[in-house]
């Protein structure tokens, strides 16, 4: 069983020696509670120019191994020396592990080129309510802003705890990157209803690499009752869209949420259609 002190060492590509860059302490008892400080490394801490996540959670253990108190998340760019606070947030001090009060966490694929963040609240019972924004920061920039497309980036939840999305709201697209081969800066801009469901008209946003506007690309529309089928027309992206492969597809969707009639697919970036 692990027992008193592990440090984490790590040697870049570019260098010959190791050198400490966290850790912290088990319990003697050889439980393999961690207790006091600890800085642990992100899962998938890499630093490959296209993907590089150096980024560690500095904070501290309570003698039963539960998170407590003050967690900050460190991000050293790639090619940098320095590491810098981009996030972080409070555990409640029962160790429950539950995050309360105000957090900035990582987009869950976050790296070099997708520096994004979410920025909001989480109540007492550790979930998430109020106003959340979605922050970015472009791979050629010091600092994160909020993201400004249409609406401001992100949305509300619920007051009740309840985590259900309300309103509008700016979502990223899954594998949101501003790498210049497979860019893929794409939002969905929509409304939820009152029970967290997708209604109305909901757009897709893209935006090219090296510009500095967003465009409207596809979208289309989800029932009223609240049962998330899309309806009508729609213009939905490849699930491989990015910058070298921009294919959408444009079609109908009868009311009860099937794709029906004809579909074309089509290659944006030459405007052609290709079936």
């Amino acid at each position: 069983m692990k027992v008193g002190r592990w440090d984490i060492m790590y040697c870049q590509y570019n260098e010959k020696e190791y050198k400490q860059i966290g850790g912290g302490s088990y319990d003697k008892e050889g439980n393999q509670n961690k207790m006091g400080k600890w800085i642990e490394i992100y899962e998938g801490f890499t630093d490959c120019n296209t993907t590089s996540k150096k980024v560690t959670y500095n904070g501290e253990y309570n003698m039963n191994g539960m998170k407590v108190g003050r967690w900050d998340i460190m991000y050293c760019k790639y090619n940098e020396i320095e590491y810098k606070q981009i996030g972080g947030g409070l555990y409640d001090q029962e160790g429950n592990q539950k995050k309360i009060g105000n957090w900035e966490e990582l987009y869950e694929k976050f790296e070099y080129y997708s520096q994004i963040t979410y920025d909001g609240e989480y109540n007492l019972n550790g979930m998430k309510v109020g106003r959340w924004d979605i922050m970015y920061c472009q791979y050629n920039e010091k600092e994160y802003k909020q993201m400004q497309i249409i609406y401001s980036g992100g949305g509300s939840y619920d007051k009740e705890g309840n985590q259900n999305k309300m309103g509008k709201w700016i979502e990223i697209y899954e594998g949101f990157t501003d790498c210049n081969t497979t860019s893929k800066k794409v939002t969905y801009n929509g409304e939820y209803n009152m029970n967290g469901m997708k209604v109305g008209r909901w757009d897709i946003i893209y935006y090219k690499y090296n510009e500095i506007e967003y465009q409207q690309i596809g979208g289309g529309s989800y029932d009223q009752e609240g049962n998330q089928k899309k309806i009508r027309k729609w213009v939905e992206l490849d699930e491989a869209f990015c910058s070298d492969k921009q294919i959408i597809y444009n079609g109908e969707y009868n009311m009860n949420g099937m794709k029906v009639d004809r579909w074309d697919i089509i290659n944006l970036k030459y405007q052609q259609i290709l079936w």
